[in-house]
């Protein structure tokens, strides 16, 4: 592909005023530019073009020029996908390194099976939100609560981390608290006390249970300005589509997005009470 082919694929048609944008954005940030700037500054100035280079310079400055709204219904996400003619940005092999590509990443020497993506954009979102509660709706060995808990520090949080699962035994552990029991069950039963979790609550499925019974037992649980983080989303997309008809969730397109389109595990799953 010639960089005429490229220019015209992207819709570039004055490449000074676009050079210009781009250079305006990188002013705005100290004038430290990321890689990507770099990248789409080369391509602009001539450099040797690849397969996908129209693709990256396209969906760059659509990001800059984007004035769509930040949270999307299932429908307007849908809209918006329909401009990338695919789901993800995010390369698959990417995706599979993402948690480790040989053992998975560790905190405190235990397994955490967060990907790279997740470990960035949760503590984002715990700045963010300030979650007076994290409940993690699967608990695995323990790595990911014990992070949690740490990144709760880092921000100055005052925040219990719940971890529920059925390899876990009850007990308390600093700012921890784990639970042993059925997900879908320990909702509906905490949702009698839903007070004494505070507001707002951070939420994260990854229990692989059914997603449909899930959200039934989190409607009366899940407060408005709430999140429901829904990991390893990628096979769940029918289901989570299917789960959000009539819920009052909005996809919150800043986190799902920052990294590219759904480049994350919660593929459409970053979701915000509404």
């Amino acid at each position: 592909m010639s960089l005429r082919d490229v220019f015209a694929e992207a819709g570039v048609s004055d490449v000074g005023a676009t050079i210009s944008q781009v250079t305006n954005v990188i002013r705005e940030r100290g004038n430290i530019p990321t890689y990507l700037d770099n990248r789409v500054i080369e391509i602009l100035r001539g450099a040797p073009v690849g397969e996908g280079d129209a693709n990256l310079v396209r969906h760059y400055l659509r990001r800059l020029s984007d004035k769509g709204p930040r949270y999307r219904t299932w429908a307007q996400r849908e809209a918006q996908l329909s401009q990338f003619n695919a789901d993800s940005e995010l390369d698959f092999r990417a995706m599979l390194y993402s948690q480790g590509a040989g053992r998975a990443f560790q905190w405190r020497g235990l397994d955490c099976f967060k990907t790279i993506y997740e470990l960035a954009l949760y503590p984002m979102m715990l700045a963010e939100i300030r979650p007076h509660s994290i409940i993690e709706l699967g608990a695995g060995v323990g790595g990911s609560a014990a992070w949690f808990a740490d990144m709760c520090v880092a921000h100055d949080l005052d925040a219990v981390v719940h971890a529920v699962d059925l390899k876990v035994e009850d007990g308390i552990e600093g700012a921890i608290r784990t639970w042993r029991g059925d997900c879908i069950a320990w909702v509906k039963a905490a949702s009698a006390n839903r007070d004494d979790f505070g507001s707002p609550v951070l939420v994260i499925e990854d229990f692989h249970g059914d997603l449909g019974q899930t959200m039934q037992a989190l409607d009366d649980f899940l407060r408005p300005g709430d999140y429901l983080v829904i990991e390893d989303a990628i096979p769940k997309q029918m289901q989570l589509a299917q789960a959000l008809q009539g819920r009052p969730y909005v996809i919150d397109t800043h986190y799902t997005d920052f990294f590219g389109v759904n480049c994350t595990s919660a593929i459409n799953g970053i979701l915000k009470r509404v």
